[in-house]
């Protein structure tokens, strides 16, 4: 135990991508190695780093970084005293500010790691970005200086940007958008967002909103006065929404959100939806950024949230969310400062995943989970069930048929020590298929100790 411990704490042994263990693996934590390939795909998929194992006659150890937070975990099914030689390694760590724990069972471990580590790092990170001073923030009533250059000294003097409208999500101004494909309900998630702002919520599902002038625009492209009025009185719930104005029109939208926001400044104006306004080649990067250059002049210029709702691809709708689904040039998510996708759930129809894809300042935990959504169809609200899942499990799996039959066959013959030309004539497989059958083994989370196996 004494040199595997040396090893951990000197050099440690670092995995290479290809030792990752895939997202669905199917063992559990009955044993040591299981508990060890279930504790890890866990601190893979939260983004940590720098995963090192050793492993001695009385325990395993594990190693990781999370967003810059060091983590031992000691690995053993039942519970005894820490050596001396383990709590030297914890002393050590505790100096650091780092957590141990030791683990007995995954649900023990999992419930451990949110709690004491991503939890506290998630909150502390929503706080550093949000403790701007109120008296610190300049009215947006006045457009804010442009200038052509700025001095250092001139950028440092610049007052703070406001809080966040949304924590930890949606700057004071800025350019953001809302992805997905029809109908899964993204102008209705935005809208009890208007709603929430001008009733001076403080919180919009779950989360801390920051109002500074409780007024909303939105243009609305694809949907009619009627149908917006019946919507919105029923996802107003009986509250006041006069400080929310909405317009129909698609042309001289840039002059006539101007003309609203230097009477009335605003938080934030939706856009609903990006491909009704635009003009021109939406693969084309230039035009993608010219047209939306001038938007992002306007929010900088009076201090506003300028959200667009877009479309993923048709042909996206069954993989892994990602910034590269949305419709058009990868221009048009490189200006934004975060993009966000709304997806539905593949077994649950009343359930949504709202994932963050894009974004420059969000930890990592934020961004491999998604946010999980109760939609109710009476009301057309939505409501945080508090549930996050890895965005790598909202892709829809491949149909094979056969493939379960083909992989039984096929490891069998190998747990049997089979090779080469027997190999081929037990399964009824050439190289080439054998080969194919592993790659479909290791999308699909087989245990990576046969698929390896030559």
């Amino acid at each position: 135990m004494h040199d595997a411990l040396e090893a951990l704490n000197e050099s440690g042994k670092n995995f290479s991508h290809k030792d990752h263990l895939p997202y669905r693996a199917p063992y559990d934590d009955k044993t040591t190695d299981g508990l060890l390939r279930c504790i890890h795909v866990r601190l893979f998929i939260s983004g940590a780093l720098s995963i090192r194992v050793a492993k001695a006659e009385s325990a395993t150890y594990i190693r990781a970084l999370y967003e810059g937070i060091e983590m031992f975990v000691k690995i053993k099914l039942t519970q005894e005293d820490w050596s001396e030689k383990e709590l030297s390694l914890v002393e050590s760590l505790k100096t650091k500010g780092g957590f141990y724990f030791h683990a007995t069972n995954y649900n023990d471990f999992f419930r451990w790691f949110r709690s004491t580590v991503v939890v506290p790092f998630i909150d502390s990170f929503v706080e550093s970005i949000s403790e701007t001073p109120s008296t610190q923030v300049a009215p947006a009533t006045e457009p804010i200086e442009d200038k052509v250059f700025y001095t250092g000294t001139e950028l440092l003097n610049l007052p703070p940007e406001p809080p966040m409208l949304l924590e930890p999500f949606i700057r004071a101004y800025g350019l953001w958008c809302l992805a997905g494909s029809s109908d899964v309900g993204k102008s209705m998630l935005l809208r009890q967002l208007a709603v929430a702002i001008v009733t001076g919520q403080n919180e919009f599902l779950g989360f801390k909103l920051n109002p500074r002038h409780r007024r909303v625009l939105i243009v609305s492209t694809e949907d009619d006065r009627s149908s917006v009025a019946q919507l919105l009185e029923l996802q107003r719930l009986g509250l006041d929404i006069s400080r929310l104005k909405v317009s129909f029109q698609s042309e001289n939208v840039l002059k006539n959100l101007e003309s609203e926001i230097q009477n009335e400044p605003i938080d934030l104006a939706i856009l609903d939806s990006l491909g009704d306004l635009f003009r021109g080649n939406i693969k084309d990067a230039f035009h993608v950024r010219s047209f939306l250059d001038p938007y992002y002049q306007l929010a900088t210029k009076y201090g506003c949230a300028i959200g667009f709702l877009h479309h993923t691809g048709k042909r996206t709708e069954h993989i892994a969310p990602s910034k590269n689904n949305l419709v058009g040039s990868q221009g048009l998510e490189a200006k934004m400062r975060i993009v966000m996708e709304l997806r539905p759930d593949l077994a649950d129809e009343t359930l949504r995943h709202l994932c963050v894809v894009k974004s420059n300042y969000l930890p990592t935990a934020l961004q491999r989970e998604s946010i999980v959504l109760k939609f109710d169809s009476a009301g057309f609200t939505f409501a945080a069930t508090g549930e996050r899942v890895p965005i790598e499990l909202l892709a829809k799996p491949k149909q094979n048929d056969n493939f379960q039959q083909r992989w039984s066959v096929y490891s069998v013959a190998r747990a049997t020590g089979l090779k080469g030309k027997k190999l081929e004539e037990a399964t009824g497989l050439n190289l080439s298929q054998i080969s194919k059958l592993k790659n479909e083994a290791r999308r699909q989370g087989i245990d990576p100790i046969i698929i390896n196996s030559k």
